[in-house]
């Protein structure tokens, strides 16, 4: 089943399952620098599935990961990529949104929410964010915060 048109052939399987559901192509380094993935590819793969026999209907959507560095953001790539990613006319969504502490982390977070949501292709953004009790944005994305901490999440 994997080879060439495997993504084609996933969405359209998930698309004879449930016919309703928004079904995401959801990459990292899509807004964030010029020098990640860029949105061209992710524009691509998208308009692949797309194209793919019995795709025409799929009720499509593009997650874009937000995780910048904490430095000033390049707002203006920003706003090209989420052009781009915009230009297939389907709903794009900011995922995954967050900026390691650093002194401007606010003003820069303000800064990417302002664009964001000014943005006429953005229909939704997830903050990624959690507490920092249990490690949340360490590098160990396995949960095991959670499991060492026990279920203090709400406290």
């Amino acid at each position: 089943m994997l080879g060439v048109n495997a993504s084609s052939r996933f969405y359209n399987l998930a698309y004879k399952l449930d016919p309703d559901v928004t079904l995401f192509v959801n990459e990292y380094n899509t807004i964030e620098n010029p020098g990640g993935v860029t949105a061209t590819p992710v524009k691509e793969k998208m308009e692949e599935i797309l194209a793919y026999q019995g795709n025409e209907n799929i009720k499509g959507a593009i997650g874009a990961q937000g995780h910048f560095s904490p430095t000033q953001p390049n707002i203006a790539y920003m706003r090209s990529a989420l052009d781009t990613l915009g230009s297939l006319g389907l709903p794009v969504w900011i995922t995954e949104l967050d900026m390691p502490k650093c002194p401007n982390q606010a003003k820069y977070m303000e800064e990417i929410l302002r664009e964001a949501y000014s943005h006429p292709a953005v229909e939704g953004i997830i903050i990624f964010a959690g507490p920092e009790v249990i490690g949340f944005g360490q590098a160990d994305t396995r949960g095991q915060g959670l499991q060492q901490h026990g279920d203090r999440r709400c406290n």
